[in-house]
């Protein structure tokens, strides 16, 4: 500080890209000196030169702030864990905007993501960053950069959804038999197929009787979904056995027929057993109450005929 008019102080003050520099303790009527620093300030008139020391002439002067500000900080939020929107391959996710410390104003920020924007099943990086100093403003030669990142994770909560078989019915003549089968389709809110695994598994053997086969649709995250269905075996039945046919009275190998027998006179006893043991239907039980009842009669006539020859 120098000059004729003896000023005793310099005070500078204000904010913002404005400053307010007094000088006081004048003793008489002259010029006031007031050196800076060099690199301290810059005087705002339109010949300001930071790499040289500023001088201001009158008792308030502005000035321009080009001192390194504090240091320009970013905070991001904190990493987000969401589950999945239903029925989605990931979710819709609202995050809050970063916020910023330090540096030349204005601060501008900018994130690859938005908040709200949908984010798939799995981890997804949000980078932003932070800069300050609006040169085409304010012409300052200082400037900084920043950066942060914080990670949003959807998981998949979602179980897929797995189809139901149709039951099976199959017949073998032994204890068991081999069923095949396909296995249920099954889909998943991802977009990848599930794995699909059925116990028993097709191609096993089968006893008889009522089997439960149950399938598990798994997915990527782990999500399960499971359906069954039921294989019934049966044994295969024998066919009904042909019945014989009836035997015609009077046929060869007819013992109970009129002379068919070793004894020419009938033989109905003869008949009767072997008519019996053949196990013949109604009707040939018809045929032989037949033939009993005409070897009836002709025993009473040959029996009348003896009693009275002459007749």
């Amino acid at each position: 500080m120098g000059g004729t008019a003896g000023a005793t102080t310099v005070v500078i003050s204000g904010a913002g890209p404005a400053y307010t520099v007094s000088v006081s303790g004048m003793t008489v009527a002259g010029d006031v000196f007031a050196t800076i620093p060099a690199g301290a300030v810059v005087d705002a008139s339109p010949n300001a030169n930071p790499s040289a020391a500023s001088t201001s002439e009158d008792n308030t002067v502005l000035w321009t702030l080009v001192s390194e500000p504090p240091a320009l900080t970013i905070d991001v939020p904190d990493d987000i864990v969401v589950p999945n929107d239903p029925g989605e391959a990931g979710a819709e996710v609202a995050f809050a905007l970063p916020t910023t410390a330090g540096g030349v104003p204005p601060t501008t920020v900018d994130c690859d993501a938005a908040s709200g924007d949908f984010f798939p099943i799995g981890v997804t990086t949000v980078n932003c960053t932070a800069t300050d100093s609006d040169q085409s403003m304010f012409e300052i030669i200082l400037f900084a950069v920043v950066a942060d990142s914080f990670t949003i994770t959807v998981e998949d909560v979602e179980p897929p959804v797995i189809a139901d078989n149709p039951d099976l019915v199959r017949t073998t003549p032994g204890p068991s038999v081999v069923v095949d089968f396909v296995n249920p389709v099954a889909t998943d809110n991802s977009g990848d197929d599930p794995t699909v695994e059925c116990v028993p598994a097709s191609g096993t053997s089968f006893a008889v009787g009522v089997s439960t086969v149950t399938c598990t649709a798994t997915d990527a995250a782990g999500n399960t979904a499971t359906s069954s269905f039921t294989v019934t075996v049966t044994t295969a039945t024998s066919e009904e056995p042909t019945p014989s046919p009836t035997p015609t009275p009077g046929s060869p190998g007819d013992s109970g027929s009129p002379g068919g027998g070793t004894s020419g006179g009938g033989g109905s006893g003869t008949g009767t057993g072997t008519m019996a043991s053949t196990g013949v239907a109604a009707s040939g039980s018809l045929h032989l109450a037949l033939l009993m009842l005409i070897a009836g009669a002709a025993l009473l006539l040959a029996t009348r005929r003896r009693s009275h020859p002459g007749r």
